[in-house]
């Protein structure tokens, strides 16, 4: 795939060097997607991070519920709150591509 056909991934701005950190770390970086963005990335494919990274998809998550996410007491009160109010939601986790 050519670099005019590679698919992109957003983030909030003022996540972005929270993320490029672990990532630069070797660490995975995990994000909730619902409305719009559900179901609309998938395991085992590369997207193009805001900031230039290639991401690899590792795994994709479906939850009724917000609180069914694993790192729920991370988020903060308006994280919750704002996603509290959908019903379907996915997290997926993500690890720089080679």
């Amino acid at each position: 795939m050519n670099e005019e056909e590679m698919k992109t991934i957003s983030f909030p701005k003022e996540e972005w060097k929270a993320y490029q950190k672990r990532l630069n770390n070797d660490q995975c970086i995990i994000t909730i997607r619902v409305w719009n963005e559900y179901g609309k990335y998938k395991s085992n494919n590369v997207y193009e991070a805001p900031w230039g990274d290639k991401l690899l998809v590792i795994e994709v998550n479906e939850m009724t519920n917000i609180k069914d996410f694993p790192y729920y007491d991370e988020l903060t009160k308006e994280q919750q709150e704002f996603l509290n109010e959908y019903k379907k939601l996915q997290w997926i986790k993500l690890i720089k591509a080679e």
